[in-house]
């Protein structure tokens, strides 16, 4: 039986890091028992928390 959607679903967003910030997330993230050598889907997570709690973080004045 094929998956449901889900009723949240996800835009994919191409960004440019530095090589160092990458390297850093890699560390923290990594597993041997991924191809990629990083835990599925574990940088998506912490990105989108990371930008929700700056979200949060803003004055109504920056929000604007």
């Amino acid at each position: 039986m094929p998956k449901p959607k889900s009723p949240f679903p996800r835009e994919r967003l191409h960004l440019y890091l530095r090589p160092e910030l990458i390297a850093r997330m890699k560390i923290l993230f990594a597993t041997e028992d991924n191809m990629h050598g990083v835990i599925q889907g574990a940088l998506s997570k912490f990105v989108e928390s990371a930008i929700e709690e700056k979200l949060q973080r803003l004055t109504p004045e920056q929000k604007e």
